[in-house]
C-alpha cells in the first residue's frame, strides 16, 4: 500500500505529524510503514522541525543550524 498526499502549510501541520497520524492509522489496519519518501524541495524550516521533532529536542532554533547563517 501507499500513502501519497501533498502538504501545503508545514506551519499548521508539520512533517512528523503527518508521518505519525499515517503511522498510527496503519498500525490500526494492522500494516506496518517500513519507509517514507520525500518528492520535491522541502522548506528548510520543515526539515528542521521534523528533526527537532524526532529527536525531541527541547527549545531547537533555526539559528543553531550551521548552514542558516550562509542563508541571510
Amino acid at each position: 500500500a501507499q500513502v501519497s498526499m501533498n502538504l501545503l502549510d508545514h506551519t499548521t501541520t508539520s512533517l512528523a505529524t503527518v508521518w505519525h497520524e499515517v503511522e498510527a492509522r496503519a498500525n490500526a489496519a494492522g500494516v506496518t510503514v517500513l519507509r517514507g519518501e520525500l518528492i520535491g524541495l522541502v522548506p528548510l524550516d520543515a526539515a528542521l522541525q521534523v528533526t527537532a521533532s524526532a529527536l525531541k529536542l527541547d527549545g531547537f532554533r533555526r539559528d543553531r543550524v550551521i548552514e542558516s547563517h550562509f542563508l541571510e
